[in-house]
């Protein structure tokens, strides 16, 4: 197993409020005989605020912001 820690904060303004976002983080864990994993996690705020606002998936199911454009 490995993990690889995405570290690429946008802090642009929200198009639609003109207010800063809080940007996600992702960690990447590779494994051997599953399918690789990523968590995604908000980049600012409180211990309670990451705890709650995670999600996980299957790194195949994720589209880098890059790769849609």
């Amino acid at each position: 197993m490995s993990m690889h820690i995405m570290d690429d904060p946008d802090n642009a303004p929200d198009s639609d409020t003109d207010q800063p976002q809080c940007a996600y983080r992702s960690v990447l864990v590779r494994y051997e005989t599953v399918p690789d994993r990523r968590t995604f996690y908000p980049a600012c705020g409180s211990t309670g605020r990451v705890l709650g606002e995670w999600i996980a998936a299957d790194d195949d199911a994720v589209l880098m912001l890059d790769e849609c454009r």
